[in-house]
């Protein structure tokens, strides 16, 4: 018995370690993704504000000569504060740079361009060479003072047309407050190295060496506590040039250290709790047999040890029994803990942020009250005093007063509104972590749907030219449901993000096909498509398919309330729809599913609420899933 519990523990040790020490790098790749996904956003921001300056009348007049005042006027401290701006660059058509001015953002103050910088800006440079009205160069530079993010458009009419008259260059700082800031949104460790570094740390030549084209991510323990993601970052031109690493605590190796722990003594308890029951069951056979004579002994020993087999059986299966309800039992309560744990952390961030934007929201009124009064009384003193001081008149010129009079109403209105907006966001948090609801309540499931929706609306917004995802909201007039209002809002977000997922593989797909044939495979949920017999054709209008969700909800006979979340992305086979609600089968690429996702619904809808939950999908029709759970429980 101690050599089968030893043998037991040894496999399922192996078993354990190996799968936290994968869920361990699964996360660490998530959070490298997780970062480069911010310095992508970073250089799209810059290159949009690159578009919007280099599109323009303005810009387009100064190059040709006629706009002697736009230096002035439109490029100035605010512009570079505004834009969090670290340089600018104008080229004329001939390449040659006309204007060019670097600034300190901490400062506030302008200070000239990096030497080395200028090397990259030389005609015949590729950040100045633009043969066509979409051409734009969005990058990385690494130059002796750090690396730098940097944007060039070629200058336009502000409808995009025209001759190409010269190149506009943003650039911003890539320096150690930017990595700070990185790594306080992301609450995690980063550090970045130049790869021709002369002197890197060891780590760091380990994962040059190691990191290739074909491994984009490397997961490596620094030590038992640490774990570290490599990646390289190519600069502007395509080519190698900086080395990231994101560390992250080993927290759940070491959770899996304690949970072995725990499966030892059980098995110790189990064994041990065996060992004497064998015990004593054969005590009991041996001071039978020493009373009976030689016949009865035998009779009797027969009997005995049938009665004893039997005895023994049933004991181990009750044991066995038993060790199945405390391993589940003992999962269910560090799933629980975990969830319970986030919610707490969920609600008391939403808390700690709700007291501070109140105050801001609330005090935004009267400083716009407070803002409008000096604005009239600035207006009355240009009314009755037209002809100011010359010192005055000096000030009202470098601060631009009549912007400001135009821009400061405009700049308060923002303001409240992204106050708003957090406000929104906060309340959907609070919603959907139901910390205070951990019994079945009564409550709205429509309100759960759309603080689900409120979290993920960053997903729904145009990127890479592709459209929106657009939510056809289908509700009907249900009563109040009995449920657990936290575990069936994360069941609506599982089922959404998987919907928000597919959407974008099928637009990657769209993309590819587009040009390749004309006919494609559509849906018809999809608006941007009409019907042809049994094929559905791309309209004219629309080169990349409009992706949709759509969400209904409708009241079933027998007291039963369904709600349906279908999207026109790709369909899923029948082979595949058999085993989604599997644990961990997920046709995701590796570090962007567990595969538990869909099994968790499956446990909340099915089995906590005595419900149903089922796919369905066929050829150039989406997917859809249907959840159906009582109004009582």
């Amino acid at each position: 018995m101690v050599g089968a519990i030893g043998m037991l523990y040894a496999i399922t040790s192996t078993i354990l370690l190996s799968s936290f020490a994968q869920v361990e790098r699964q996360n660490t790749r998530r959070d490298v993704e997780r970062t480069l996904d911010i310095l992508r956003n970073e250089l799209i921001d810059l290159a949009d504000r690159t578009v919007e300056y280099s599109n323009w009348n303005n810009t387009y007049a100064f190059v040709q000569g006629e706009n002697p005042d736009f230096l002035a006027v439109d490029i100035d401290k605010i512009t570079f504060t505004a834009l969090r701006l670290n340089f600018i660059a104008i080229a004329d058509q001939s390449g040659q740079i006309i204007y060019n001015a670097g600034f300190d953002l901490s400062q506030g103050q302008e200070i000239p361009l990096p030497s080395e910088l200028q090397n990259h800006l030389t005609p015949d440079a590729l950040l100045l060479q633009h043969d066509s009205l979409g051409s734009n160069y969005a990058g990385l530079l690494v130059l002796p003072e750090g690396a730098v993010m940097i944007a060039s458009h070629p200058i336009l009419t502000n409808s995009s047309q025209s001759p190409i008259q010269g190149s506009l260059i943003f650039g911003r700082d890539l320096n150690i407050v930017k990595l700070t800031e990185l790594a306080e949104l992301n609450r995690l460790s980063i550090v970045v190295h130049p790869i021709d570094k002369p002197h890197l740390p060891p780590d760091f030549q380990m994962a040059r060496t190691t990191l290739s084209d074909s491994q984009s991510t490397l997961v490596h323990p620094l030590n038992s506590d640490t774990i570290a993601g490599y990646t390289l970052l190519n600069d502007v031109y395509g080519n190698p040039a900086l080395l990231l690493r994101v560390d992250m605590p080993r927290t759940i190796y070491h959770q899996g250290l304690l949970s072995l722990r725990y499966l030892g003594l059980s098995l110790l308890l189990v064994g041990g709790l065996s060992g004497v029951i064998i015990h004593r069951l054969l005590k009991k056979s041996v001071q039978y047999l020493t009373d009976r004579n030689h016949m009865e002994q035998a009779l009797l020993q027969e009997a005995a040890l049938r009665k004893s087999e039997e005895k023994y059986q049933e004991k181990a299966q009750e044991l066995e029994q038993a060790l199945r309800e405390l391993k589940q039992a003992e999962a269910q309560l560090v799933q629980n803990e975990k969830m319970s744990s986030l919610g707490q952390l969920v609600a008391g961030v939403a808390h700690e942020i709700n007291n501070p934007i109140n105050f801001i929201y609330g005090n935004i009124r009267y400083l716009k009250e407070y803002t409008q009064d000096l604005l009239r009384l600035t207006q009355l003193y240009q009314k009755h005093y037209p002809k100011p001081v010359p010192e005055i008149q000096a000030e009202v010129e470098t601060i631009d007063l009549q912007f400001l009079l135009k821009d400061l109403p405009r700049l308060m209105l923002s303001m409240q509104v992204g106050a708003k907006r957090i406000q929104q966001i906060v309340l959907s948090l609070r919603n959907f972590s139901r910390i205070d609801e951990a019994d079945m309540k009564f409550v709205d499931v429509h309100e759960g749907i759309n603080n689900a929706l409120m979290l993920l609306q960053h997903r729904f917004h145009a990127e890479n030219g592709y459209p929106s995802i657009q939510i056809h909201k289908e509700y009907s007039d249900l009563p109040l449901v009995e449920c657990y209002a936290g575990e069936l809002n994360q069941a609506f977000m599982n089922i959404l993000t998987n919907a928000i997922d597919a959407l974008e593989e099928g637009l990657e797909a769209a993309e590819q096909a587009k040009g390749e044939q004309g006919i494609l495979q559509g849906n018809p949920l999809h608006p941007a498509y009409y019907s042809t017999e049994d094929t559905l054709i791309l309209h004219p209008t629309s080169p990349i398919p409009e992706p949709v969700i759509r969400i209904r909800t409708e009241m079933l006979p027998n007291q039963r309330i369904s709600i349906q979340i279908a999207n026109n992305g790709p369909d899923i086979p029948k082979e595949i729809q058999q085993k989604l609600f599997d644990p961990f089968f997920t046709t995701k690429l590796v570090g962007k599913g567990t595969g538990l996702g869909l099994t968790i619904c499956y446990q909340i809808v099915v089995e906590k609420h005595h419900g149903q939950l089922y796919c369905i999908s066929a050829p150039r029709r989406g997917a859809e899933f249907v959840i159906q759970i009582p109004i009582e429980q």
